[in-house]
């Protein structure tokens, strides 16, 4: 009896599969097996429900998707740039399960489909089993992480893939990599930032950098994912960055982007959906050409403002290799050689006249700091309202110039920006939106002093700029226009709403109505501000 119920299961299978292979979608777009009420129940009747992974891979066009175990979810980026199916098959492993979709996705539009973070249920069977799964079409590359030793929430190996969503030729890329906790007031929060090295084999069978292009940035094998819990928005830094990569990264006499990049992906880590991030280029001494010197007055160097204490050179008094000085961290030590008091020559340089009378600091003050790149970030602050700027998140770039060594500025850390700012008694974000903040100055220390007493004719400078800027990037026009494409990239791809449904407890919203507001009355009011600053 049990001989002849199991050929009778078999003979079943093999008419299911038959109908499978006779309704395959052959549309050109996004091919796969999509049965019928009657196919399906013919399905659930002969087999037994299981909740085992029974499938362990989908793929599209070969390639393995990302997998969320809790809801048994893959997720397959699609371009948001073009309203058609892209072309491929969703296919099993021929060793697995087969699979079945219950209905005809592409029926709906797909852009709407991403918008509305929309689950597609397709049934996985066995001979034996069979198993709901989903699939959710995003329209944000995917990070998808496999851990092969440590803990995440320190620090591990892994193994990396990141799936472009803009297009399906050489869409996915690989490595191995090494991942680890990143960041100071962020690593309070459930949702962290990482600092991710790409590795590889060498022909020798050594592990070394894996330097590789992501996302059309620039080739390197380090890499920062920045977690945008506090943000409710999730735009405020790319947007801040955006900004002053359209006018002051590359102002400088170096070919070089003094700047960060950022594009936005959605992490998932060993089976778990970790949520919206921006993966950005970390600002170091490759990115600013830092050249070793033998010579150390001509030796150039990188120091990051990490605290806000007052200048002063009591810091610079005794000789010792410390890493940080007066709220500096020295950054990019590789190049140094040994570290003494010397390698801090060029901020110590600037504190002391920093910390003349009147007269004799506007004498000295251009002999330590580059005058177009300070007013570049001061004028950058108050656009952005970086309050949290004035004293810490810059990067003071010490270069080679043909007068010598002076002080570039190179802004980071930007998500409390356009209204938003930093309140202690306020969990779980400890960030609080407040308007009223956008008629204050952003009095950057370093930089407010030079506009104060005009040295280096910077108010001159900085009003010129304004108005080149607010008659190009920054017209009301341009900057509403900024933040709509930003808002339709993380809510339209469906990435803010599985983000909040991931971290209830975040920063969210899909309205932007407040930051439009606020960018557009800021702006306002620098036309005003900018009127009645007089070069007396």
């Amino acid at each position: 009896m049990k001989k002849i119920v199991f050929i009778i299961n078999v003979i079943l299978f093999a008419l299911v599969c038959l109908f499978f292979i006779v309704g395959i979608d052959q549309n050109d777009s996004i091919q796969c097996n999509i049965g019928t009420p009657k196919s399906i129940a013919k399905i659930e009747e002969n087999t037994r429900l299981t909740t085992d992974d029974i499938l362990q891979n989908l793929y599209f066009n070969g390639e393995a998707l990302p997998y969320d175990k809790e809801s048994s979810t893959f997720y397959l980026p699609l371009s948001m740039k073009n309203e058609g199916w892209e072309y491929g098959e969703l296919t099993s492993n021929a060793n697995e399960a087969s699979i079945l979709f219950t209905n005809d996705f592409k029926k709906v539009s797909k852009l709407e489909a991403i918008a509305n973070n929309e689950s597609f249920s397709f049934l996985a069977f066995t001979k034996q089993e069979h198993r709901y799964y989903h699939i959710v079409f995003t329209g944000l590359p995917i990070m998808d992480i496999k851990i092969n030793a440590g803990d995440f929430l320190e620090s591990a190996s892994i193994d990396m893939t990141l799936y472009s969503a803009d297009t399906k030729s050489e869409w996915v890329q690989h490595s191995m990599a090494n991942i680890r906790v990143r960041g100071n007031t962020s690593r309070i929060y459930p949702k962290k930032g990482y600092k991710l090295e790409l590795t590889k084999y060498n022909n020798s069978g050594n592990i070394v950098n894996h330097n590789l292009s992501l996302l059309n940035m620039r080739k390197d094998n380090d890499w920062i994912l920045y977690a945008m819990y506090n943000d409710n928005t999730k735009i405020r830094d790319k947007l801040s960055i955006d900004i002053w990569n359209q006018f002051g990264a590359k102002d400088n006499p170096y070919s070089r982007e003094f700047g960060t990049k950022l594009e936005y992906v959605e992490l998932v880590v060993d089976g778990d959906y970790y949520g919206i991030y921006g993966l950005m280029e970390p600002v170091d001494a490759k990115m600013l050409d830092i050249t070793k010197s033998n010579e150390a007055e001509s030796q150039e160097y990188i120091y990051k403002r990490t605290d806000p204490i007052v200048l002063s050179l009591d810091y610079f008094m005794e000789e010792s290799d410390v890493l940080s000085r007066c709220g500096f961290e020295l950054k990019g030590i590789s190049k140094y050689g040994d570290i003494s008091l010397k390698t801090w020559k060029p901020l110590s340089d600037f504190i002391r006249v920093h910390n003349l009378e009147d007269e004799e600091y506007v004498k000295e003050i251009d002999n330590t700091i580059d005058i177009n790149s300070v007013t570049n970030a001061w004028l950058f602050f108050q656009i952005i309202s970086g309050l949290d700027n004035r004293a810490k998140n810059v990067y003071y770039v010490a270069k080679m110039t043909d007068s010598g060594i002076r002080l570039f500025f190179v802004p980071w850390d930007m998500d409390l920006t356009w209204g938003n700012v930093s309140k202690e008694k306020l969990p779980p974000t400890f960030t609080a939106y407040e308007p009223e903040i956008m008629t204050e100055v952003a009095n950057w220390e370093t930089g407010q002093r030079v506009i104060d007493l005009n040295a280096g004719n910077s108010i001159a400078i900085v009003k010129e700029k304004w108005n080149l800027l607010r008659g190009s990037i920054l017209t009301n026009d341009a900057l509403i226009k900024n933040i709509e494409n930003l808002e339709h990239t993380v809510v339209n791809s469906g990435a803010m709403d599985r983000d909040t449904k991931r971290w209830p407890e975040g920063a969210h919203t899909t309205d932007y109505t407040d930051i439009k507001q606020y960018a557009i009355d800021k702006m306002e009011f620098l036309d005003s501000y900018f009127a009645t600053l007089t070069e007396e």
